[in-house]
């Protein structure tokens, strides 16, 4: 009877120690494993969220890509509509050339009389307008250079001159017209008028393009564009 109460007791404790070793291995073991593999998986999502997400952005950026030439002649549009800088020779040359097509001739255009640009946010709240001070930068955003000329012509040449105005490159919003009859000629009353106008050009900044490179650094004094030639 005490044989069979030992060999009970035996393998009572055998069993547990087996125990108590699958316990030790499985915490000193099984357990880091389980969690490094744990952490490999949760690093493995995480990786497959990332990539997807560049994958995400760059097929945006190739499709932002495959839309660029066409941006690109959009700016070239606006730069033309909106320039930069007030070259007032060009604007001169759209006056003229309108006159030219309506079969007015250049002496008949007169009073051509823009003013410094001034840029929007200058604009005051009485519809004046202030100018930066030196050394201060000019404000980003649009900017708009006024406008006056007189021209004499008759009615159907006045009627083609605005329409050939209408057509030019650059944009112009002529908000005042006068017209007077231009007196006589010779003595004998003339079928001529005046027209007078006031009105604006605009001034964009310029649309700066992703692959163009930076500006070469240069010590040449800027070009005179406020003044006619």
């Amino acid at each position: 009877m005490k044989n069979l109460n030992k060999l009970a007791l035996t393998k009572l404790v055998g069993g547990a120690v087996v125990l108590l070793i699958l316990v030790v291995g499985y915490l000193l073991v099984l357990s880091p494993r389980m969690s490094k593999v744990d952490e490999i998986k949760a690093q493995t999502e995480s990786t497959a969220q990332n990539n997807q997400a560049v994958a995400t952005t760059i097929a945006d950026l190739e499709d932002k890509k495959a839309g660029l030439d066409a941006q690109r002649r959009i700016a070239k549009a606006l730069a033309r509509r909106f320039p930069t800088t007030a070259v007032q020779a060009d604007m001169f040359a759209d006056i003229r050339d309108a006159a030219a097509q309506a079969g007015i001739k250049d002496e008949n255009v007169t009073a051509l009389t823009p003013t410094v640009p001034v840029t929007a946010d200058s604009l005051a709240a009485n519809g004046g307008a202030t100018l930066p001070q030196a050394g201060v930068p000019a404000g980003t955003g649009m900017a708009t250079s006024q406008v006056s000329a007189t021209v004499t012509g008759t009615r159907q040449q006045l009627q083609t001159f605005l329409a050939a105005m209408e057509g030019q490159s650059r944009s112009y919003l002529f908000d005042t017209a006068g017209l007077s009859p231009a007196g006589e000629t010779d003595g004998a009353p003339s079928s001529n008028y005046t027209l007078a106008l006031t009105g604006s050009m605009f001034l964009l900044p310029a649309v700066v393009d992703p692959d163009a490179p930076p500006p070469a650094a240069t010590t040449e004094a800027p070009a005179d564009t406020t003044t006619a030639p």
